[in-house]
């Protein structure tokens, strides 16, 4: 057993007894026991479905960088995405690609770029979302009327931002 796998399971131990200090044991499993089963599963694969296609999605956006094997990228992805729920500061969108270009011999500020690109990605995504609802979904029983000028101009303008954002993407592409 190497010192940092000692350290990282000393960290575990240490996480796991500080959630347990602090739970009512009781609480915990009556919550537990009500849960669904079949929406468990249908929830974990879900997340499965999602940490598949966003590797993929990166494994595109690293292509010009260089090939990476799917496991590595999956694997740091799982990873990055953990340590963004545990760690302060989003210190998972730099751990990721630390590790893939580390681990895929990829130059760490061109990997680290890619996760840029995705967070602006899912930007443009959520604006346009955004603005599909907004312009074609919301009605008088979800959206105030006083309130349905102000957000139809954010959400024309978010998502002329989005597209502006994406040929600027494009052209540096």
């Amino acid at each position: 057993m190497t010192i940092r796998t000692a350290v990282v399971s000393l960290l575990a131990i240490a996480l796991l007894a500080w959630f347990f200090s602090r739970a009512n044991p009781g609480d915990v499993w009556a919550q537990v026991s009500r849960a669904r089963p079949e929406l468990v599963i249908a929830a974990t694969a879900l997340v499965g479905v999602t940490f598949w296609m966003r590797t993929v999605r990166w494994q595109y956006l690293l292509a010009p960088i260089g090939r990476t094997r799917f496991r590595t990228a999956f694997r740091t992805t799982v990873i990055g995405f953990a340590a963004l729920s545990l760690l302060p500061a989003r210190a998972g969108d730099l751990l990721r690609p630390y590790l893939l270009a580390r681990q895929e011999g990829l130059s760490t500020p061109a990997t680290f770029a890619t996760v840029v690109m995705e967070r602006v990605i899912d930007f443009i995504t959520v604006l346009i979302l955004m603005a599909a609802y907004v312009w074609g979904f919301a009605d008088e029983t979800t959206l105030a009327p006083a309130l349905r000028r102000p957000i139809e101009v954010s959400s024309a303008l978010a998502a002329l931002a989005a597209l502006v954002m994406m040929g600027v993407m494009w052209v540096l592409a």
